[in-house]
């Protein structure tokens, strides 16, 4: 179980590859919502990552998937 706050975050990025190409496909961006949460952490990542992106604009990895 994860457990983040999301006052900590102005919003979730997740990056990653294609599973049959290897090819890095374009970051996606959500907002800091309950909603952007509950989707960036379940989409099917292969060889992926998903950031959190504190409000000064760094970037802490919140999740990694590797296959």
């Amino acid at each position: 179980m994860v457990e983040i706050d999301l006052r900590d975050w102005i919003g979730f990025v997740v990056t990653g590859k294609y599973a049959y190409s290897n090819r890095s496909f374009k970051a996606m961006h959500y907002g800091a919502t309950v909603s952007g949460f509950r989707t960036a952490f379940s989409i099917n990542l292969w060889r992926g990552n998903v950031w959190g992106v504190r409000p000064d604009g760094t970037r802490k990895r919140l999740k990694s998937v590797y296959n």
